[in-house]
This record gives structure tokens, sequence and C-alpha cells, in this order.
């Protein structure tokens, strides 16, 4: 429920798997998370009031937070045997086009995995995992949060996924990490033989989850409320 400016984050990934023409979003939640429950179900019945048409929503308990690879594991079930997108709300894109949308383009018939991606400053590197790529888009290697000198490449990681269900059982085998958690990045790594892809996406992006990212992403937003803002302005006048 972080907001930005009076907004809370998840209502941008909910707005934005809308854009992309999402048909079910499935938010993984903690169980203590009512308040959360609630936004998203309120979203729900007011967009569907204003425009008709929204994602159905599901929600899938996580009991105990131990890692992004087993929050993606706690949602076999609900997905089944589809391919599905995993979208990190505290990643925040303003693109022209939705960056769900995006991931998919130009990607080969063989993929087991598509992964967002950007170019980041050395000194951010270690916030991210970071991949290895051949010929600008099969991923031959992934790190997690490494040292810069210890990476890859420049290239990271930025929270916006494609999976078909075969991440799952690359999941059952990923071994939790030295702080106990499942990382999605060691399962990934798994997956590199079967195809795994990177698409660079456009856009301007924040990491709502320090305190920088936070104050310009809420700086990028009021400055596209001003744009709207003005730009209605004028056409009414």
């Amino acid at each position: 429920m972080f907001p930005i400016l009076d907004t809370p984050a998840i209502a941008f990934g909910l707005e934005e798997a809308r854009a992309s023409k999402v048909a079910r979003v499935i938010v993984v939640i903690h169980p203590e998370k009512r308040m959360l429950v609630d936004f998203v179900q309120n979203w729900a019945k007011e967009l569907r009031t204003i425009k008709g048409e929204v994602p159905e929503i599901q929600f899938v308990v996580q009991e105990r937070p131990p890692g992004l690879g087993h929050a993606v594991w706690s949602a076999r079930d609900a997905v089944g045997e589809e391919p599905f997108y995993v979208l990190l709300p505290d990643e925040l894109f303003f693109p022209e086009t939705p960056s769900l949308l995006a991931l998919g383009r130009n990607a080969p018939a063989s993929w087991v995995a598509l992964v967002g991606t950007q170019k980041v400053p050395p000194d951010e590197i270690h916030q991210y995992g970071m991949v290895g790529l051949h010929e600008g888009a099969r991923v031959v290697k992934v790190v997690e949060k490494p040292r810069p000198d210890e990476a890859p490449s420049n290239v990271a990681m930025v929270g916006r996924y494609a999976f078909q269900p075969s991440i799952f059982d690359a999941l059952a085998e990923t071994a939790p990490d030295p702080s106990g958690e499942i990382q999605l990045a060691d399962a990934i790594r798994l997956l590199l033989p079967d195809g795994v892809y990177a698409q660079c996406l456009a856009g301007e992006r924040f990491d709502i989850g320090n305190p920088s990212g936070w104050a310009r992403a809420a700086q990028a937003l009021a400055r596209v409320r001003r744009t709207a803002a003005a730009s209605q302005s004028a056409a009414r006048s």
C-alpha cells in the first residue's frame, strides 16, 4: 500500500495490467494485508462502474514471505498450465506502451521465460538480478545482486516477466539462498538452456523500494498530472 503522492503503488500495477488486456490478475498477499485486499476490490468495483471492463481479480495468500521465487510458487495452482506475467509493483513504469505488452514483442516462439530489462549505472548493479546476453536478446547468464566487478553486464531485470508453467518445476528445484529465501533469479538460471530472452523496456522507470526512487517517482507523477491538467484546460478553452 506504499503510496506515490495519493495513489498506492499497487494501483499503477493494476492499471498496467488492465491496459495490457490481461484477463485475470492474481495478487499474492500476506495474510495480514487485509487493507490491500479491500483496496484492490474497491479499485475493480470503481473501474467497472467507469469503464465497464476490468480484469478478474484473484488473491493468493503467501503464509510466509521467503523471497520472490516463493511468491511466484504460491500462485502455481491459480495459474494452472497457462503462460503468465509477473509484475512487481515496486518497479514503477511510465511508458508510452504498457511494459507487459512490450515484453512479448518479437519474442521467439520457443521461449520459456521473458525478462524485462534496462541498463543501470554501476552503483545500482548490486540492487538487481543482472543478465548476460548473447546477440542482444538470449539470456545466457543470471547473477543475483552482484558486485559491479562480478556482473555479466550492466543489463538488469526490472520487475516485468513472462513465464511458461515450467518455471514452477524450476522453482521446485531451487534451493534457498543463505538468507533462506527462494530467489526467482535462481529459478530463471535453471531455465537458460530452454530459452530465456530479454526485452529492453522503454520509458521512465522508478524503483520505489528506495527513498530516492520514490521521490523521483512522485516528481514524475506530479509532472504527468500537471501536463494532463494543462491539456484538459486547453481543450476546454
